[in-house]
């Protein structure tokens, strides 16, 4: 069984290489709402991110639950955003998940609002719209003055800091990111809408793996944040 305090965030982050090595059926995770949502996908690929962290979702949190991956039970909470379905004691245990590609990241906490994000560092083919379209002024002025082979980079930055916020949310897109201010350097945000309370009330973290950017947003005083990677570790590996 897995171990989470209220002091302590956890975020996993697989690739569906190496997360098949110990769940190795996905499909037999799944509920019967969740295998016709997978047949609705048409990209293979899609189909498959789908069944691959769905499968690790539930099978996490029943490390977390002390259950089986079946017998957690999801319901739309605030905007759609899914939670726990259950006893008190469950809903305190909180989750967002994020794939991009062929790798996800799954974060876990307790009582607190939390957002995650994962984005490979690809080139985007129109980068000057797309800044234009989710920077606010101040942020567009400053990545606009980088050089330009520094402003992918800066941007997936900025990207996945505010997507990880709006994910807390439970709002996504729909908040709209230029709303979210993230701070050119430290991993802080400079500002948020005024319906979530000052920016100093949340916290932000990023990092780099394997060629992914990753971002991290929850409400509430700083906690210790552990980082697992499935190529190592597992529900079964005694943290």
């Amino acid at each position: 069984m897995l171990i989470l305090d209220d002091a302590t965030l956890h975020i996993w982050r697989h690739d569906f290489a190496t997360v098949s090595r110990w769940v190795p059926e996905p499909e037999a995770c799944l509920a019967p709402d969740e295998h016709a949502r997978a047949a609705r996908l048409r990209s293979p690929e899609g189909r498959a991110a789908f069944v691959w962290t769905r499968a690790h979702l539930r099978v996490l949190l029943g490390a977390y639950l002390g259950c089986g991956p079946l017998d957690i039970a999801f319901e739309p909470g605030a905007y759609g955003k899914p939670r726990l379905a259950g006893s008190a004691e469950d809903r305190g245990l909180v989750f967002n998940v994020s794939h991009t590609g062929g790798a996800a990241a799954l974060a876990f906490a307790r009582d607190t609002a939390l957002g995650v994000d994962i984005e490979a560092g690809r080139p985007h083919r129109d980068l000057e719209r797309l800044a234009a379209f989710c920077l606010a002024p101040a942020e567009l002025a400053v990545w606009q003055g980088l050089a330009p082979d520094a402003r992918p980079a800066a941007f997936t930055r900025l990207w996945v800091c505010k997507e990880a916020f709006v994910k807390a949310t439970g709002r996504g897109l729909a908040l709209g990111l230029t709303q979210v201010v993230v701070d050119p350097v430290l991993d802080r945000y400079g500002g948020v809408p005024a319906d979530y309370g000052p920016a100093r009330d949340w916290r932000l973290n990023t990092w780099e793996s394997m060629g992914y950017r990753m971002a991290l947003a929850y409400r509430g005083p700083e906690r210790t944040l552990r980082f697992f990677d499935c190529a190592v570790d597992g529900p079964g590996s005694g943290l």
